[in-house]
C-alpha cells in the first residue's frame, strides 16, 4: 500500500463514535465517503436502527473498508474494546433512564386520563327528541360522545330559560356517525345550559357531553 494511500485512510475510533452517537443520520458513511448509502441510512432514520446495529456489528467485527476498498487505520484489539465499552455505556444509559422516564410519563398520562372527562349531561332515546336537565359548564375543554343507530340528530345547548323553537339556535353539532362512541369536539361557553336533542330518521340514540377538568 503506498504512503498516500495510508495517510488518507479513515480511523477507525471516528467511525465508531460517529456509528454509535449520529449513526441514524449515517454520519459514519458519509466519514467514509459512502455517500449513496449514507443518505439511504439517513432518510430511513438508521432503518429504523437496524441498519445503525448491522454497521455497528460489521464494525466490531473488524471488517468496514473505506469508499475506496481501504481499511480503517486503528482497527486494533484495544481500539475495539475500547468501542465496546463505549457502547455498553450507551445501551445501560438506553435501557434505563428512557424506560424509567416513559414508564413515569405513562403513569401520568394514565392518571390524568382517569380523571381529566368529567360527564355533564347524559340524554338517550329512541325516534323522539329529548331535553335535559339544567346543568352548568365551566371554561374547560368540551366533547360529546355519542352513539347512533341509523339517521342523524341535531344537538343544541339551549342557555337556561331560552326556548330555540321561538328564539332560534345554532346546533354545537350535528350527529351523523353511525356506530358507538363517536367523539366530537363542541364549543360552549361557561355558563347554565339544557341539551336539546333533534333527531332525523333514527331508530335509538345516545349523547353525553363532558368537560375537562
Amino acid at each position: 500500500m503506498s504512503e498516500t494511500s495510508v495517510t488518507n485512510q479513515k480511523s477507525y475510533l471516528v467511525t465508531g463514535i460517529l456509528a454509535l452517537v449520529f449513526g441514524i443520520f449515517g454520519a459514519d458513511r458519509f466519514y467514509l465517503g459512502k455517500t449513496g448509502t449514507a443518505i439511504a441510512k439517513l432518510l430511513t432514520l438508521g432503518g429504523c436502527g437496524v441498519w445503525v446495529l448491522i454497521d455497528l456489528i460489521i464494525l466490531l467485527a473488524g471488517n468496514v473498508t473505506d469508499s475506496k476498498g481501504q481499511p480503517l487505520s486503528g482497527a486494533t484489539t484495544r481500539n475495539k474494546l475500547i468501542l465496546v465499552g463505549v457502547l455498553i455505556v450507551f445501551m445501560i444509559i438506553g435501557a434505563v433512564t428512557p424506560k424509567g422516564s416513559v414508564s413515569s410519563m405513562t403513569t401520568t398520562n394514565n392518571s390524568e386520563q382517569q380523571a381529566e372527562w368529567t360527564t355533564v349531561a347524559t340524554l338517550s332515546g329512541t325516534s323522539e327528541g329529548a331535553v335535559s336537565e339544567s346543568f352548568t359548564v365551566g371554561s374547560g375543554e368540551k366533547r360529546v360522545v355519542y352513539s347512533l343507530n341509523g339517521g342523524s340528530f341535531l344537538l343544541y345547548a339551549a342557555p337556561e330559560g331560552v326556548d330555540i323553537d321561538t328564539e332560534g339556535a345554532l346546533p354545537i353539532m350535528a350527529g351523523t356517525m353511525d356506530g358507538t362512541d363517536q367523539v366530537e369536539s363542541v364549543t360552549l361557553e361557561p355558563g347554565t345550559y339544557n341539551l336539546d336533542l333533534r333527531p332525523v330518521l333514527t331508530d335509538s340514540w345516545t349523547v353525553t357531553l363532558q368537560e375537562k377538568n
